[in-house]
């Protein structure tokens, strides 16, 4: 009996283990199911609040009209529109609710982006100008402001030409800055003023470089009609003058007559009784001067005739050459004067130019280093001339040569002076003469700035 309860003992045992082990594991399956340990309880999930927005029609005749309640808005933590927000973008047909997540949890979208209830707080886009529409600055601007003021370019600096194995300096001549020394000058060149440059000015030059009125050309002598102008308009008479002097006369075909050398212009002067008449040479080179000289004045038909020589720059050559081409030379129709050909540096060139009446004039200076300015700006015009007074100034030292004042007269604006002043010399004259083409009046007289 012991022997055979053993195995029944054996296995109950077995099955008291089993049953055990069993509801050990269904309990702890139940109690990880159920979370029922403290310390373990899971977190429940946040609940996202709800925000509720009422969106009504704006009347926009009662502007005092309450506000939305606050309350309405909204659980506590939302926002609600007042009269001061912008719900004036939002207007549609029937109000209804929407239920949009909380700001916090992520971005909006942007279809609630209103834009502003009241026109004066609205900030309005600048829009670009239409085609073909003018637009309008305000003189305030900088680029206005800038285009206001009027100041004379400064001019590049060109390497001076070496003669007789030294070496010259160069000195540009540019008019000084400013408008009020201008104005001043001006007041004291402009008739009625009684200032000395005036008076200067008014009566004839006494100096040997004084300009006179010259002749016409050959085969114009006796012509009471001038054609001018690209079409051959015919201006009126010209009143009856003292006829021409026949020693000038003469003076004048002979120039013509010696066109040989280049880089050379003789303009005729005629002075008072009883001194004759003066030969005034401009050149690059005395010796070549010497030898015109010679050629022109070499018999008795030019009684007590004497020469003065006038040396210029190389560079100066292209506005000489361009001289001598024109169809009138050397009796230039235009009367260009000074008070004083010999100016100290720092001084003011007083002149007037007179005979270009119904044309553009053009008033030029062709310093020593062959640069061209266009003086228009100096010009004053009244009763049928151009006066001016053009403050001049010299860096360095004297020079032997001279600068010259170059007037012209033409139908029209010439192009060739805009676009190429502050150029040299060789790269402004040929291009004007191909320009004006015969169809101009010309006057030149050389100054010296010392």
């Amino acid at each position: 009996m012991t022997g055979g309860a053993s195995p029944l003992r054996e296995r109950r045992g077995h099955w008291v283990a089993a049953v055990t082990l069993s509801v050990g594991l269904h309990a702890a399956g139940m109690v990880w199911a159920l979370d029922l340990l403290p310390g373990r309880t899971a977190v429940p999930s946040a609940t996202l609040p709800e925000t509720i927005i009422t969106i009504s029609t704006v009347d926009v005749e009662d502007p005092e009209a309450d506000p939305p309640d606050a309350a309405t808005g909204g659980p506590s933590g939302t926002e609600s529109f007042n009269d001061e927000d912008d719900i004036g973008a939002i207007s549609p047909a029937d109000p209804a609710d929407e239920t949009i997540a909380d700001p916090s949890e992520g971005d909006l979208p942007d279809i609630l982006t209103p834009d502003t209830e009241r026109a004066e707080a609205v900030s309005p886009e600048t829009a670009p100008p239409a085609a073909g529409e003018a637009v309008v600055e305000s003189a305030d601007t900088p680029e206005i402001a800038r285009a206001a003021q009027v100041a004379p370019s400064t001019l590049p600096s060109v390497a001076p030409v070496t003669a007789g194995g030294g070496s010259l300096s160069p000195v540009p001549i540019a008019p000084l800055a400013g408008n009020s020394a201008i104005s001043g000058t001006l007041s004291a060149a402009s008739p009625g003023a009684g200032s000395g440059d005036a008076a200067a000015i008014r009566q004839e030059v006494g100096t040997p470089l004084a300009p006179v009125e010259m002749p016409p050309a050959e085969g114009t002598l006796t012509s009471a009609i001038v054609l001018d102008g690209p079409g051959g308009r015919a201006s009126p008479p010209r009143p009856a003058g003292p006829p021409p002097d026949p020693v000038l006369v003469e003076l004048v075909q002979r120039i013509r007559g010696q066109l040989r050398e280049g880089c050379l212009v003789g303009l005729p002067r005629g002075r008072p009784a009883p001194l004759g008449p003066l030969l005034v040479t401009i050149t690059a080179d005395d010796l070549t001067a010497r030898s015109f000289a010679e050629a022109v004045l070499d018999d008795e038909l030019l009684p007590g005739a004497e020469a003065e020589t006038i040396l210029v720059d190389r560079r100066q050559c292209p506005a000489v050459t361009f001289l001598r081409a024109q169809d009138n030379y050397p009796a230039f129709r235009l009367r260009l004067s000074v008070a004083d050909a010999q100016v100290a540096s720092g001084g003011t060139v007083v002149g007037r130019i007179e005979g270009m009446a119904g044309a553009y004039t053009t008033l030029l200076l062709v310093d020593d280093n062959g640069v061209v300015q266009d003086l228009r700006r100096f010009l004053r015009f009244s009763g049928g001339r151009a006066e001016f007074a053009v403050p001049v100034t010299r860096d360095g030292d004297t020079r032997e040569t001279a600068q010259l004042l170059i007037a012209i007269a033409t139908p029209t604006r010439p192009d060739t002076v805009a676009q190429r002043a502050g150029f040299l010399a060789q790269d402004m004259f040929p291009m004007l003469g191909e320009e004006i083409d015969g169809q101009a009046r010309f006057a030149v007289i050389p100054i010296t700035v010392r």
